[in-house]
């Protein structure tokens, strides 16, 4: 058996027969593969590192697996209001961070699905109004919402958060592919950066995130700035990944966090 074999249980049979075609009884053995060998974290370079300020950083840490190979390593700020990372199968909708408040609760459909960026993720493959409900969680004053998504859906609203009785704080345009908001607060409607998304172009694993300041929001996707709506949400966040009537975001959403306050670019 290669040394490379996936983590999991295999069952081996064995059969025999004479040279008169006389079989014996089968017998099996059951072989069961433990991988014991923790991954290896290297640094490259020194533990203290001086940056200039205004310059990208680029971090050279990695990480090897003997079973996995080479993995990513996921860096983020750690004082989130939540985060769900979607990762224990049988408790997927806890909160990780500190505190470990608004326990998320799966609703119509939305389910644990394996295939996640890092670990588990949410499917909202079954059902039009499958999705996650929260809190409400309080968004603040200023505000960073983060997000993995894969599977971009390609009509309809497509909505990734949305409030209790208010605002849909990412929207990507009715059955168009114009990234913004849709503001009921101020009853301005749906509000649009000019950065396309279309479907087509997010079939594999990206992030997003939008950060809300100042009365308005911007909007990362894949860490890079794309667009700003002149609106700040302050409103909760009540549904995460869709609203009703088939308005789902994304099949999959992964590693899903709120901030009370406001990333800079660099930390988005």
């Amino acid at each position: 058996m290669p040394t490379s074999a996936p983590k999991a249980d295999f069952v081996l049979t064995y059969n025999f027969k004479d040279a008169q075609g006389r079989a014996a009884e089968s017998i099996t053995r059951s072989v069961k593969l433990e991988d014991t060998t923790p991954p290896v974290l290297t640094l490259h370079g020194g533990a203290e590192v001086i940056h200039l300020l205004g310059n990208p950083y680029s971090d050279l840490t990695t990480a090897v697996d003997t079973q996995d190979g080479d993995l990513q390593i996921m860096s983020a700020p750690n004082d989130t209001e939540v985060h769900y990372s979607f990762d224990d199968m049988e408790n997927p909708t806890m909160n990780d961070s500190q505190g470990g408040a608004f326990k998320g609760v799966f609703m119509e459909g939305a389910a644990w699905d394996a295939d996640g960026k890092f670990g588990g993720a949410m499917s909202l493959a079954s059902g039009g109004n499958a999705r996650m409900e929260v809190g409400p969680i309080d968004i603040n004053a200023q505000w960073t919402i983060a997000t993995y998504f894969k599977e971009l859906y390609p009509s309809n609203w497509r909505t990734l958060t949305r409030g209790q009785t208010g605002d849909h704080q990412f929207m990507v345009q009715h059955n168009g592919t114009i990234l913004g908001l849709y503001d009921n607060a101020g009853a301005k409607g749906f509000q649009g950066t000019t950065f396309n998304m279309a479907a087509a172009d997010y079939k594999d694993w990206h992030h997003i995130a939008g950060v809300g300041q100042d009365g308005e929001t911007r909007y990362f996707v894949d860490g890079k700035h794309v667009g700003t709506v002149n609106i700040q949400s302050k409103t909760d966040i009540w549904r995460i990944g869709n609203w009703i009537n088939n308005q789902r975001f994304s099949r999959l959403i992964d590693e899903f966090r709120i901030y009370q306050r406001a990333l800079s670019d660099f930390e988005v």
